[in-house]
């Protein structure tokens, strides 16, 4: 079990190019900060992530195993998203995505419409994993056919 799937939640902050713009560094080390002063380091994980995709609303994050969707943050932010989302339990809606058209916070990424109907294949890991750490991506099965080339086939049925 990887150190990250034992702790409760992972916060996956994207690190595409419009959120590091936004500050998502920053973002990252106000959480890492607040969440020591609150002592929860050890349940908590601050990821980056590849581009979630949705840059018009960086930085943003995604709480998981919940799927709550969080954009347009900002480090000043981090302090009542640490208090009221992972120590009371209630997630911060003015930081939710809000559709044009409705008056409601739509809290999960899966319901935002931008992803609703998107059937990701070849990124359907984005926004999921840190590209800078490998087992982040074989934990998931990534390299699973070199693995089956390497160890399981012939050359002639590699080549074919």
């Amino acid at each position: 079990m990887s150190q990250a799937a034992a702790r409760r939640i992972e916060m996956l902050v994207c690190a595409g190019t419009a959120c590091v713009a936004g500050g998502a560094f920053k973002i990252r080390e106000a959480l890492e900060k607040e969440l020591e002063k609150q002592n929860l380091q050890k349940e908590v994980t601050v990821e980056i992530t590849g581009c979630n995709g949705f840059c018009g609303h960086g930085p943003l994050m995604v709480v998981q195993p919940e799927g709550i969707f969080y954009g347009l943050i900002k480090p000043e932010d981090v302090p009542v998203l640490v208090q009221e989302h992972f120590v009371h339990g209630r997630p911060v809606e003015r930081l939710m995505f809000f559709h044009p058209e409705h008056k409601a916070p739509i809290p999960l990424l899966a319901d935002i419409p931008f992803f609703k109907k998107q059937l990701p294949v070849v990124l359907r890991h984005r926004g999921a994993i840190n590209p800078e750490k490998i087992e982040h991506y074989t934990e998931r099965n990534g390299y699973s056919a070199l693995r089956k080339a390497l160890t399981g086939m012939k050359p002639e049925g590699v080549i074919e």
